[in-house]
């Protein structure tokens, strides 16, 4: 959060700020293609106490080798003194994943983003000064086997076919829960797609449920050039289910 780091390729090493990988932190991790990364260091540690000294988001890790609903994750009490702290007229206490999120909500978590799983970083906002424990579950009942099992068996359907974006370390979200539209026209399989200077910039598939829609930004790559930067406006379109596009 605040440093990052580069591979230099001519002098084998790696350049920038950051130096240190702190285990209680997340971490964007670039790469050119598909790969699969190795990480030597501490053991996981679920007694873990995250410290957030002032509102505001912070990028974080989740502490052991498995996956936890987001409900079930923060202690009831910590949800209820944060949802009694915030602003009603925003969210401010949420998670959000690689594309996904999960926010606090008239004291129910809302979003796509259902658990939060070890090796998985998140950024965490919350709306006052508070510390906790997640609460991880019995360890002797989980296994770093498992959590694999668990994050391969969670997939969320990203887009529709033909309807291809980056994922941006830039990202916010609409939250909706229902569309304003001609009676003639069915929501079954249909997706809202979100658009940044006529770029596509995020999609979700319609449920009859509280929806996350993924917004990405230009974080200064060239795969994200085009999509939303400060003062833009993304716009929402509708693509049922019969290939229409409607504004």
């Amino acid at each position: 959060q605040g440093e990052s780091a580069q591979w230099n390729t001519d002098n084998n090493a790696w350049f920038g700020s950051l130096s240190d990988i702190n285990i209680a932190s997340g971490y964007w991790l670039g790469v050119v293609e598909p790969d699969t990364v190795q990480v030597c260091g501490y053991s996981f540690n679920p007694d873990r106490i995250y410290n957030f000294q002032s509102p505001g988001s912070n990028l974080i890790s989740f502490p052991v080798p498995w996956c936890v609903p987001v409900e079930d994750a923060i202690p009831d009490e910590i949800q209820l003194y944060l949802q009694n702290q915030s602003n009603d007229s925003f969210a401010s206490n949420f998670f959000i994943g690689e594309g996904q999120a999960s926010v606090l909500m008239d004291y129910e978590w809302i979003g796509s983003l259902e658990n939060l799983c070890g090796a998985k970083g998140y950024w965490a906002s919350v709306s006052s000064e508070v510390s906790f424990i997640f609460v991880t579950g019995d360890q002797s009942e989980r296994d770093v086997g498992q959590l694999t099992r668990e994050l391969a068996d969670s997939p969320i359907e990203k887009y529709p076919e033909g309807f291809v974006y980056p994922q941006s370390s830039q990202q916010s979200f609409f939250i909706i829960d229902e569309i304003d539209r001609n009676e003639d026209v069915s929501l079954d399989d249909s997706w809202i797609l979100s658009y940044c200077n006529y770029n596509l910039a995020g999609a979700r598939k319609w449920s009859d449920e509280m929806l996350d829609i993924p917004i990405m930004g230009y974080n200064g790559t060239p795969e994200t050039k085009g999509l939303c930067e400060p003062g833009d406006i993304p716009q929402l379109k509708l693509l049922t289910a019969n290939g229409d596009l409607m504004i």
